[in-house]
């Protein structure tokens, strides 16, 4: 993760506990940002 080369944390653990965010957080996070890249598919 580019934030967490910012940040400095070595572990996406370590990067989460920081942010206070638990697994389901990071999941929903993740799947909001796929659907905002979803405009992005390259044309059949």
């Amino acid at each position: 993760m580019a934030i967490m080369a910012v940040s400095g944390h070595k572990t996406e653990k370590a990067f989460l506990k920081y942010i206070k965010a638990d697994s389901k957080d990071h999941a929903q996070k993740v799947l909001d940002a796929w659907k905002k890249q979803s405009f992005l598919k390259v044309a059949k």
